[in-house]
């Protein structure tokens, strides 16, 4: 058998050809992932922004966009620099993390990304696993003003990242979203809940953190919410 390589990762991601999309995949005899041939956008009006298809400019789902949003799927998006990704509580985190293909957790979402691209985070209840410490950790992420990290609830949803079924810490941390010597990061609707304190005894950390973060610059949060921290 001929080796081959990969023209394209992960399967089932896209990018856009002109106002066409294109869709990671094997499509011919050899066992390698290559772009399939550029397609229109469905419906018809749609064209390829951001690596997605996108409405018309003009009214989306009832609204009109801002100047720097687009309308995919009938909701109004921000344009970044970047990749546009998901996070949904039906999703796999063996997923691309597009719309119809996202990634299913918190951790997989915050630590998948570079500056410039930003995470949709669909509404429902995300319960952390695993040993309470540092859930999400992201260190020396250097956006830019130019190509920001975001990570917003998708417009009119409310994602919950549920931390009451993680066991009991053996480092006295308990920190949702730990971030370090990072910059240009924004978040907004997003809520955080259940990541308590836990007493290992005298002269032990005894720290519980919703939304963490040391030696950053120009962090941005909007309509952020923590509970029960």
């Amino acid at each position: 058998v001929t080796p081959c390589t990969d023209d394209c990762t992960p399967l089932g991601s896209t990018q856009c050809s002109g106002a066409n999309i294109q869709t990671c995949g094997n499509y011919d005899a050899d066992s390698c992932r290559e772009w399939s041939t550029a397609a229109a956008c469905t419906p018809a009006g749609y064209t390829c922004v951001g690596n997605v298809c996108t409405a018309p400019t003009g009214t989306c789902g009832g609204v009109t966009c801002k100047p720097d949003e687009y309308c995919s799927n009938n909701v109004c998006l921000l344009t970044v620099s970047g990749n546009t990704y998901f996070v949904s509580t039906t999703g796999n985190d063996n997923n691309p993390g597009t719309f119809a293909l996202p990634w299913a957790t918190w951790k997989k979402g915050f630590q998948s990304v570079t500056p410039g691209d930003i995470v949709y985070l669909r509404g429902g209840v995300y319960m952390a696993q695993g040993v309470a410490g540092n859930y999400v950790s992201i260190q020396n992420v250097e956006g830019t003003q130019a190509n920001q990290l975001y990570f917003f609830n998708y417009p009119g949803e409310i994602p919950i990242l549920d931390g009451s079924q993680l066991t009991t810490s053996v480092s006295g941390y308990n920190t949702a979203i730990d971030i370090g010597y990072s910059h240009w990061f924004n978040f907004r609707g997003l809520t955080i809940r259940n990541f308590r304190q836990y007493d290992l005894g005298p002269g032990s950390t005894h720290l519980a953190t919703a939304y963490g973060g040391y030696a950053c610059s120009n962090f941005h949060y909007e309509n952020c919410i923590a509970q029960n921290i």
